[in-house]
């Protein structure tokens, strides 16, 4: 998206509230976090949160835990859960959980099974993450979202940014790209896995594209 205007963080959360609101999803937003929280937050981790993150968190400290999920059916974390998960990963892999999992290198991620300068942002519940990359490799960007999958050797750039990334999510969900559609049993399911659709790469990992996406 570059070389067009960004819109603000705070137009981009009002967005999904109302794509939330039309589609009938109970997307519950938590307040935002305070300074002094964020601050704690990259003195527990050693890191030095983006500015777009920072911004983010200041407006909507994630879902609620009983929220839907917005990205796809997956919840958008608390700070305190973004400290939590990558503290868990961070022990794992120095346990040496990891030792004997391979993981392709692309040339805007490195090969590491888990980075510990990898925020992860949005959760599947099941192990899988959205991540704030914090340590890209030569050709990638710092800030930039990658989508982790314990279960998969490949790791994919979603966006450069995690505004960007949200920017596209917003204008997907409100051309119709993603619609909620109920199965057999009658549950509600997005057409697409997390919006993938909306991600730079792993846009045909769960099914193909729609002609018009």
């Amino acid at each position: 998206m570059a070389g067009i205007d960004m819109p603000t963080m705070e137009d981009l959360i009002a967005r999904f509230r109302r794509w939330a609101a039309v589609c009938s999803l109970d997307i519950a937003f938590n307040p935002g976090a305070s300074e002094a929280d964020i601050a704690a937050a990259e003195n527990a981790l050693g890191l030095a949160f983006p500015a777009d993150l920072r911004e983010y968190l200041r407006l909507a400290n994630g879902e609620k835990w009983n929220s839907e999920g917005l990205i796809g059916g997956w919840r958008l974390l608390e700070l305190k859960f973004i400290v939590q998960e990558a503290q868990t990963m961070r022990d794992l892999a120095a346990e040496g959980a990891f030792d004997d999992n391979t993981n392709d290198e692309t040339p805007a991620i490195k090969g590491l099974w888990w980075n510990p300068r990898w925020l992860p942002v949005v959760a599947s519940g099941n192990g899988h993450f959205f991540c704030v990359d914090l340590d890209p490799n030569h050709a990638g960007t710092v800030g930039q979202v990658i989508l982790f999958l314990h279960d998969d050797t490949a790791r994919y750039l979603v966006a450069h940014s995690l505004k960007e990334w949200f920017a596209r999510l917003a204008d997907d969900m409100e051309r119709g790209l993603y619609e909620i559609v109920a199965d057999e049993d009658g549950y509600r399911r997005f057409n697409s896995e997390a919006l993938l659709w909306s991600s730079l790469e792993g846009r045909t990992l769960y099914r193909p594209l729609p002609e018009n996406g």
